[in-house]
Order: C-alpha cells, then structure tokens, then sequence
C-alpha cells in the first residue's frame, strides 16, 4: 500500500506576502516537493548569464510596415549638415515602432551544463518524472512500482555516464599531471585555491 504523509510545511504570518504556493510532482524522490512564492521588489540587474533578444511572437509585418510608414521621416532632414545626428534619428524612429511590435526581452542562458548528460538520459529523466506525477494521482500500487523503476534506472545511468566522463578525461591528460588534478579537484567538488603569500 502506499500512503501519503506530510512531512514539510511552510507557514507565515503574512499571507498578503504569498503570491502563488503549491506542490511540484519530481521524479527524484519519493516526496514531492512544496514551495511558496513570496512576493518581492524587482531590483533590475544585468547577469552575465542572459541574453537579449526580440520577441517575435506577435510580430505582424503588414503592421510594422505600415505603422514605420506614418513616423515623421522629415525629421531627419532638418539635420543635413550632421550624419550622426541624422542617424540618431533615424534609428529612434525605426526603434520606437520596433520596440512597439517586437520589443526586447531577456534570455537566460544554461551556464552550468552537466557535460555528461545525454539527450537520452534527458528523456528518462522526463519519463521517470511522468511517471512520478502519474502514480501520485492514481495512488496505483502498479504505477508507483513503475515510477521506482524508472527512477532506478536513470540513476544507474547517471552514475555510470558520469564516471565515463571522469574516467576519460583523466585518461586523456596522462600527459599533462597539472590538467588531470583540475579534473580530479573538479569531480571532488574542490574549489581552486589562491596563494596569499
């Protein structure tokens, strides 16, 4: 049989602060994990890990041609004698309906990319969580057997593909002692160390 049992909680004294609280289903354990949303000042910070890019989505280029169509062109012209400044217009002009349909956004970009993980461990990892969501909702004795499974084996496969990965490495710099022990210290999850004196 299997059971439910809560075992965290999140309480607060000032729900107001709570934007959104719930429960997320993963296949990496048995308990699934609950979270809460807290509600906070944005501050704007640029991270080294994003991008900016259009937003593409609801473009519609007879729009966009039209609308740059009744922006006052003229103005450029009234500073003939300076190509910057004729620039500079122009391209404010251009911007401001292009920001309008296609305005910027900002992308995270995945620094931290695990080199070992194949596309087919990926889709066992969403096989398992599938798997997960499913038994937690049918409570299915059958389910719950192939949810363990299934997180069984992409564990087993995890493990061995991340010490082929050591294992080859280190096998590869044989020849270069001070490059195999940044690969050692990196799998020992040790930190390079500065020398103060």
């Amino acid at each position: 049989m299997q059971s439910s049992s809560l075992i965290d909680h999140i309480a607060t004294n000032t729900p107001e602060k709570i934007s959104h609280s719930g429960v997320i289903h993963t296949g990496m354990s048995d308990h699934s994990i609950i979270f809460a949303i807290r509600k906070i000042r944005i501050i704007e910070k640029k991270e080294n890990n994003t991008i900016e890019m259009r937003n593409m989505k609801k473009f519609d280029k007879g729009r966009f041609l039209d609308e740059l169509l009744t922006q006052h062109w003229e103005y450029v012209y009234f500073f003939g004698n300076d190509p910057n400044a004729m620039w500079e217009i122009w391209k404010d002009l251009f911007l401001e309906v292009l920001d309008k349909h296609a305005p910027l956004q900002r992308k995270k970009i995945r620094s931290n990319n695990i080199p070992w993980i194949t596309n087919q461990i990926k889709n066992l990892i969403n096989t398992r969580d599938k798997l997960k969501i499913k038994a937690t909702i049918s409570k299915s004795e059958t389910d719950w057997v192939s949810y363990k499974a299934g997180r069984n084996k992409v564990n087993i496969k995890l493990r061995n593909a991340k010490q082929n990965y050591y294992s080859t490495r280190i096998a590869g710099q044989k020849c270069n002692p001070k490059e195999a022990w940044k690969t050692i210290n990196n799998l020992l999850g040790k930190k390079k160390q500065t020398n103060n004196s």
